[in-house]
This record gives C-alpha cells, sequence and structure tokens, in this order.
C-alpha cells in the first residue's frame, strides 16, 4: 500500500479528476439502491394498496389524485426512471474522469520513470538491463496504470454499495442480514489463497518479460550477424522458447486467479437460495410482505456483486503488485554518480591522470579489470591506447568521463579528481565516442554551414541523367534472356515447316497439318522458355560452386546476373585482406586523381589504414 500511495503523487495536475472519480462512483452506487426500493414498493402498492411517505407527499405537490390507482404508479415509475437516469449520469461522468485521471497518471509516471533512468549511471543501468527498463517502462506502467484506473473506480464504489446494501438489507430484515457475515468470511479466505498462490507466478512471469525484449533486442541488433551466418532457424526457436514459457506462466497464474469467478458464483447463488427460502418462509408468516422479497433478492445480488467487483479489482492489484514493485524499484534507485557538494565548475587545462586506479564493474567481482593504472596525458597530446577485444580499453576511457567511477585510486582532469567536477562540465569537456554509435530520430545535423545556388533540378543534374540512362540500360541477365527468346524464335521458324510438311505429306490434309504445326509452336514455346531458364541458372550456380560460393536459392542467380557492380561490406572476407585498386573514377565516370585522393583522406583520418 505504501508503494501504491506512493505512485498516486505521479497523478500531478490530474489530480481533480481522481478526486471527483470516487465522489460520482460512490454516488451512483447509493442512487443505484433506491431503484430496488422503490420497486418494492411498487409491488406493495399493487398487493396491498400501500402508498410509500415520499409518493404521497409527490402527488399532494402535483395535485394528483391519490385514489386513482394509475396516478400512483405512473408517479412510482417516473421516481424509478429518475433515479436511473441520474445513476447513469453519475456512473458515465465516473468513467470520464477515472479515463482523465489514469490516462494523465500512466503519462507522468513513464515521464518521471524516464527522467530517473535518464540520471542513471552505467553501473546503475548494468544492475537492471537495457531489456528490463524497457519492460517497466510499457508493460510494468500498463498494469499499473489499470490498476489505478480500477482503484479510483471500484475502490470507492464497491465497498459503498456494499456497505449501503447492507444497511438497507438490515432495514428490511435485520434476521436476514446474518446470511451476509457467514459468506463474506468465506470469500475472504477463498481469495487470500488465491493471492498467496499467483502472486509468485507474476512476479516470475513479469522477469520473463525482460528476457523476451533482451532476445529480441539481440536479434535486431545483431541481424547482420544472423543473416550472415544462416542463424535464423536457431533465433526463431530461441524467441519461441522464451515466449512459450511466458505463455504457460501466464496461463497458470491467470487460471488461478480466475477461480475467482467459480467461489464468487458459488457464494451468490448459495446465499441467494437461502435468502429466497427464508423470506418465504416469513411471507407464509405474515411477518414480512411480498414486496419485501424483491427488496432482500436485490439486495442480496447488490452486496455479492459489489464482493465480485471487489475481487476483480483483487486480481488487477495481484496481477501489477509485482509490476509496482519494479516501478517502486527504479524510482527509488540512487545514480551512483552524482555531483559533489561543491563541485568545481572551472576547468584549467585538459590534463589527464590516472593515480593507482583499480576497476571492477561489481563489488561481488573478484577480479579487477582494471589493475593499477598510473599515466599522464598533458593537454594537446596524442595517446593510442592498443589492445585485444575485451581487454578494458573502453572502460579506460569510460572512467575519464565519469561514466564509471574508479573502484580505487584517483582519476585526475586538470589536477582535480574527476568526482569533484561539475558533471555538466566535466560531459562537456571529454567527449567520449563509444562503440555503438546511435544516430536519433530527429537529430539535426550542425556541423558546418554552407551557402548555395539551385542551378539545376530533376534530370538536369548530373545524377538524374545518371538514373535516366541507367533505367534505359540492360542488365546482363535481360540480355542473356532476349538471347534465349531469339534462340527459341529460330528453332520455331525452322520447327514449324518441318512439322508442316511432314505432316502434310503423311495426312494428306494439309490444313490440319498447318493447324498442327502451330499448335506445336504455340504450345511448346512457353514449356522450353522455363527449362531453359532453369538450365540457365543451374549453370550459373555450378560455375560459382567451382569458385567455392554456395547458391542455396537458385533464383538468387538471376538477381546476381542483373548486377554490374557489387559493393560488399566485409571486403577483408572476401579479398583476404588485399584490397586491389584497379580504377578511380568520378560520377561520370571518367578518371579522376580528385576522387582518388578524396578515398585516400577518407580511408586515412576514418579507420586509420593507409591503402
Amino acid at each position: 500500500m505504501k508503494k501504491l500511495l506512493y505512485m498516486y503523487k505521479y497523478t500531478g495536475k490530474y489530480w481533480i479528476y481522481a478526486v471527483l472519480c470516487p465522489i460520482f462512483m460512490v454516488a451512483e452506487a447509493v442512487v443505484e439502491l433506491q431503484v430496488p426500493e422503490k420497486i418494492g414498493d411498487l409491488i406493495n402498492y399493487l398487493q396491498l394498496g400501500i402508498i410509500p411517505d415520499d409518493t404521497f407527499k409527490l402527488l399532494n405537490f402535483f395535485k394528483m389524485n391519490t385514489d386513482k390507482e394509475i396516478n400512483v404508479i405512473l408517479m412510482l415509475g417516473l421516481i424509478i426512471l429518475a433515479i436511473s437516469l441520474l445513476s447513469l449520469i453519475c456512473g458515465i461522468l465516473g468513467g470520464v474522469f477515472a479515463s482523465f485521471a489514469s490516462s494523465g497518471f500512466s503519462m507522468n509516471l513513464k515521464n518521471g520513470l524516464f527522467e530517473k533512468v535518464q540520471s542513471f549511471s552505467f553501473s546503475n543501468i548494468d544492475k537492471y538491463s537495457t531489456s528490463s527498463l524497457i519492460t517497466r517502462m510499457t508493460t510494468d506502467t500498463n498494469w499499473i496504470q489499470m490498476s489505478f484506473q480500477m482503484s479510483i473506480r471500484m475502490l470507492f464504489r464497491s465497498p459503498a454499495l456494499f456497505v449501503y446494501a447492507i444497511i438497507k438489507a438490515k432495514r428490511v430484515s435485520a434476521s436476514l442480514s446474518l446470511v451476509y457475515f457467514i459468506a463474506i468470511p468465506v470469500i475472504v479466505l477463498g481469495l487470500v489463497i488465491i493471492f498467496l498462490i499467483s502472486h509468485p507466478l507474476f512476479e516470475k512471469g513479469i522477469k520473463k518479460l525482460d528476457n523476451l525484449n533482451e532476445v529480441v533486442e539481440e536479434n535486431i541488433r545483431g541481424i547482420r550477424v544472423v543473416k550472415s551466418f544462416t542463424r535464423e532457424k536457431e533465433e526463431i526457436k530461441k524467441f519461441d522458447d522464451v515466449n512459450t514459457s511466458i505463455y504457460k506462466t501466464f496461463k497458470k497464474a491467470h487460471d488461478i486467479v480466475n477461480l475467482n469467478g467459480p467461489v464468487m458464483n458459488l457464494a451468490i447463488y448459495a446465499v441467494l437460495i437461502v435468502i429466497a427460502f427464508l423470506t418465504t418462509k416469513l411471507v407464509g408468516t405474515g411477518t414480512a410482505q411480498v414486496g419485501d422479497i424483491s427488496k432482500m433478492m436485490t439486495y442480496s445480488f447488490q452486496i455479492l456483486s459489489s464482493l465480485m467487483m471487489i475481487s476483480m479489482m483483487f486480481s488487477f492489484f495481484i496481477i501489477s503488485k509485482p509490476s509496482r514493485d519494479r516501478v517502486y524499484e527504479v524510482l527509488h534507485e540512487i545514480p551512483t554518480i552524482r555531483n559533489s557538494e561543491n563541485p568545481v565548475t572551472e576547468l584549467e587545462n585538459g590534463d589527464i591522470e590516472f593515480k593507482n586506479v583499480f576497476f571492477k564493474y561489481s563489488k561481488n567481482s573478484e577480479k579487477y579489470v582494471l589493475n593499477n593504472i598510473n599515466l599522464k596525458v598533458k593537454s594537446g597530446e596524442t595517446l593510442g591506447i592498443l589492445g585485444t577485444t575485451g581487454s578494458s580499453k573502453t572502460t579506460l576511457i569510460s572512467l575519464i568521463a565519469r561514466l564509471y567511477d574508479a573502484t580505487e585510486g584517483e582519476v585526475m582532469l586538470s589536477g582535480v579528481n574527476v568526482k569533484d567536477i561539475d558533471l555538466t562540465l566535466l560531459r562537456d569537456s571529454v567527449a567520449v565516442v563509444l562503440q555503438k554509435n546511435i544516430l536519433f530520430s530527429g537529430t539535426t545535423v550542425t556541423g558546418g554551414k554552407c551557402i548555395g545556388v539551385v542551378i539545376a533540378t530533376g534530370k538536369d543534374t548530373v545524377y538524374g541523367g545518371l538514373n535516366l540512362s541507367e533505367s534505359d540500360r540492360k542488365h546482363g541477365f535481360d540480355v542473356g534472356a532476349n538471347s534465349i527468346a531469339r534462340v527459341l524464335i529460330r528453332f520455331m521458324l525452322i520447327m514449324v515447316p518441318v512439322v508442316f510438311i511432314t505432316s502434310g505429306f503423311m495426312n494428306n490434309n494439309w490444313l490440319s497439318a498447318f493447324t498442327f504445326a502451330l499448335s506445336v509452336a504455340v504450345g511448346l514455346t512457353p514449356e522450353l522458355l522455363p527449362m531453359v531458364v532453369n538450365a540457365c541458372l543451374a549453370k550459373g550456380s555450378h560455375s560459382m560452386g567451382k569458385k567455392q560460393t554456395i547458391v542455396k536459392n537458385i533464383n538468387a542467380m538471376q538477381s546476381f546476373g542483373s548486377m554490374d557492380v557489387l559493393c560488399v561490406d566485409k571486403t577483408g572476407t572476401l579479398t583476404g585482406d588485399e584490397v586491389l585498386l584497379e580504377y578511380y573514377m568520378d560520377v561520370l565516370g571518367n578518371e579522376s586523381q580528385k576522387t582518388l585522393d578524396y578515398a585516400y583522406l577518407s580511408s586515412f583520418y576514418t579507420t586509420g589504414v593507409v591503402n
């Protein structure tokens, strides 16, 4: 409850809706319970002719004859209609306010989570993992939103309906109302047992959602590697295993929670049977009226239906409790990297110094990633750190920008410990380009300024002319297909006369022979064309196989045959780390020394490799 109340502060400016919703929901419950009372009064009037006092006053107020039965029935009907409409209006307004409040609450909660995550250091993010934080900001907050909406609607409406219905039932018959006090403990016991069994399963299922997000994230980030090594089936199986595990866990948990329904139905109908049996006896002895039976049955249904709504709300709280715990954990996480009390706001130079620096990612780790690092780099100097993958080069750089804090020792910048430097100043002064570079959507490039004059557009530009000529030029595969078509035409031009003459001499029916020859040409051409094309593709695949290239799909040869220039990224893999420069040209296809110079500069300053 403490965590739930803590999260309620995220209602923000939507608190007014969160307050108005319970007010209208309680008003709906109170007004709704007036309906069975008036229906009971109508039944008593029709059977015994007793006019209720409030109805009698209304008849006199509107100067209607109380002796006419139709006037009394009409007045009671109008009262029931007015009460129903008022209850409907309160319910609609309560639902609208609940939607506004829950949506605003969810928005503020997600904003709070996002702001909190932005303040996390790399150590905090490593503790939760990216996939877990994504789940907490999406699935978990959605469950919390639903439970919040249920709480401001049902948490007030159902208890109000329950208490007021018991009061009304006790006014009708105090002895019959004791039945409810027997059924309620049984229902509460059932709900507690369901909670104790299902809650651990929901916690387990929510954690498995983190694994699902992690599998998806890994697959998307490494999609090139997956396709390069044809690991699609293994990745699909991995995803299916995690997905199936989540399904089984949540199915088992929901099956247990769904026992609320049978338990509540059993209690409701058992109470209704007992109430019906006892009220029938009271009516037979004359201690109760027929209208009282209708009132008690309706009150019983309202009491038990309110208990059912409480059980549904209880189910939502069971499901959302692991989500609340996980979100609360993130909101109360203390960033490991924060400003000191009196941070340094000015730096004289960019001198960097490591003094006896030790570092390990986890306090529980036995080995240090960095051991007793001592180095000094003066401002303006360039230092290259070489090492194999996993040798902690990135870790060393991260300590300078204080993405991590050194476990032992000091990292100095301009003679000041980085822990004592204002974080904003430190991050503005030290630029770190990590291995995983990301360009965010909506990013505007402001690396330089330029003024240009548009002198040509569309087809008149160099690239427009290239695209135009490219569309008119036929590819290698098109040329091959056209040559095959010409061969088939020549073959048919020779075969048709031969068939025509042979059939004419044998059958002595030249019209039939001509028709037969024409049919052979028309029918055989579509059959030969795919066969010849497949033969060409098979021959191409065979030729590629001789060059130690595996062709998994024979139809891919068609696309390969349409290529005149093939650009690949894995040049080292294909050429054995030996790149041969055959020629260099500009966009017009002319040899250009300037193009070669630009390529050299790009290679030298981008990768550091001199080709």
